[in-house]
Order: structure tokens, then sequence, then C-alpha cells
């Protein structure tokens, strides 16, 4: 691969990881809102499909925020002879970036709990 294609990966990478985190945040929001706004009515069955569904669609955006960060990372990896200031800092935003959005999602599912078991005074 020659050096500009290299860059042309690397931003288009960088571009689709922050897609997924967009998706992400979009995903995330919508479970929030919903928890908060009538996570307490949801019968069982409801709880467990909307919870379900939050975990696959927001897994999904954490599996393509790896993919793509990663790809960035290696990709800056090999320009970094001609191109260090795409690697301001080495550390793989694909680690950052999903550690983050793991602690989201148990965060999510531990106010969903809390909305669905409020505590009794």
């Amino acid at each position: 691969m020659s050096e500009a294609e290299l860059v042309q990966h690397f931003w288009s990478s960088i571009e689709n990881g922050l897609n997924a985190l967009m998706m992400y945040i979009s995903v995330f929001t919508g479970y929030l809102i919903m928890a908060y706004l009538i996570g307490a009515r949801l019968t069982t069955v409801q709880s467990l499909i909307a919870t379900g569904a939050f975990m696959v669609f927001s897994g999904f955006c954490i599996w393509g925020s790896i993919v793509f960060f990663n790809s960035s990372y290696v990709a800056a990896l090999e320009l970094y002879d001609t191109r260090p200031e795409l690697l301001p800092l080495d550390l793989n935003p694909a680690i950052v970036s999903s550690t983050l959005l793991i602690i989201g999602v148990i965060g999510a599912l531990k106010f969903m709990w809390d909305v669905r078991h409020p505590k009794k005074e």
C-alpha cells in the first residue's frame, strides 16, 4: 500500500470509528431516556426485550469502534516515520474507547436496574 493510500485509510478509519461512537451515543441515550420515562412501568418481558436490544446494538457499536480505531492505529504506526503528527500519543484509541463504552453500558444497565428496583425507605 502506498503512503497516500495509507493516509486515506487512516482518515477513513477515524471517520468510521467516530460514526460508530455517534451510533453508540444514540443507542445509549435512547435507552436511558426510555428507562427514565417508562422503565418502572415496563413488564419484565418488555424490560428484557429493551435491554437485550440495547446490549446487541451497543455491542455492535463497540465492536465497530474497536475495529475502525484499531485499523487507524495500525495505519498510523505504518506512517509514523513520515507523518508522526498522526500519532501524537502512542496509545491505541480502540483500547480507550472500548473501555469507556463498556463502562457506559454497565452504567446504563445499573440505571435501568435502579429505576425498576427503587429502594424502599
